[in-house]
């Protein structure tokens, strides 16, 4: 596909979706290498879909779940695709990301143990429910394999990872959007 019209359908398609989350000129270059498929995948990953606005709730407990569920998706990640992503440093990313991010972490995690019924009580169940995310993550390792999942982690790995609190916040949020319209068919 000839570079600018890449960059039109591209562009077009991150107006669509709103606020440009994505570096066009990256999103083409990936497209010319890896070819269109690549491309739209990485646009995917980083650009939040629309959805109706009944529906769409950036605040409150989904979004907090979202975050903590994308923040251990980046610790599996970190974790376990140094060799593939050719990174010896990424589990340091990752921590530096955690420190970044602490207050709005701290904040997904009191929503989440008060959806527990808070106290002790509410500690221990975030914990069991942080484990079994983790082992959801460690799952599709052993189901598909490491390269695979590296590889479909990679686009969001590196999105959030360079993000702000910001960002993340707001990422999370349009995550847990698409998640209610799948539920609710919004």
């Amino acid at each position: 596909m000839p570079r600018l019209l890449s960059r039109i359908l591209i562009g077009l398609l991150l107006i669509a979706a709103g606020p440009a989350h994505a570096d066009v000129d990256r999103i083409v270059d990936q497209a010319e290498r890896e070819g269109a498929e690549a491309a739209l995948r990485t646009l995917l990953s980083i650009v939040p879909p629309a959805g109706p606005a009944a529906c769409m709730d950036n605040g409150g407990t989904r979004r907090s779940h979202q975050l903590v569920r994308l923040h251990t998706q980046l610790m599996v990640a970190g974790l376990a695709c140094a060799e593939v992503y050719e990174e010896p440093d990424l589990f340091r990313q990752y921590r530096i990301f955690s420190t970044d991010n602490a207050d709005l972490l701290r904040e997904a995690r009191s929503d989440i143990e008060a959806d527990f019924g808070g106290g002790e009580d509410g500690t221990r169940q975030f914990d069991s429910y942080r484990t079994r995310l983790a082992n959801e993550e460690a799952l599709i390792i052993v189901d598909r394999s490491l390269t695979t999942y590296c590889r479909m982690r990679e686009s969001r790995f590196r999105h959030l990872i360079g993000s702000t609190a910001e960002g993340f916040s707001s990422y999370a949020g349009a995550v847990a959007a698409r998640a209610r319209v799948r539920q609710s068919g919004c």
